[in-house]
C-alpha cells in the first residue's frame, strides 16, 4: 500500500499508512482515501462459501 487510507466498519475507524495491513471485516465497510494512494486487496477463503 502507499499513502494513506481509512477503513470504517461499524463504529470503527481504523488509519493505515504505507505498509500497513487489516484484515477486512465482514460486516459493511468503507474504503477513503487519505491522500493519494494506491491499495492491494487480496481475498483469500477457507473453502467457506458466504452467502
Amino acid at each position: 500500500m502507499r499513502g494513506a487510507v481509512r477503513v470504517v466498519a461499524l463504529d470503527r475507524a481504523v488509519d493505515l499508512d504505507q505498509g500497513d495491513y487489516l484484515r477486512i471485516p465482514r460486516e459493511r465497510h468503507s474504503l477513503e482515501a487519505l491522500s493519494d494512494c494506491a491499495v492491494l486487496l487480496t481475498v483469500a477463503t477457507r473453502g467457506e462459501r458466504v452467502p
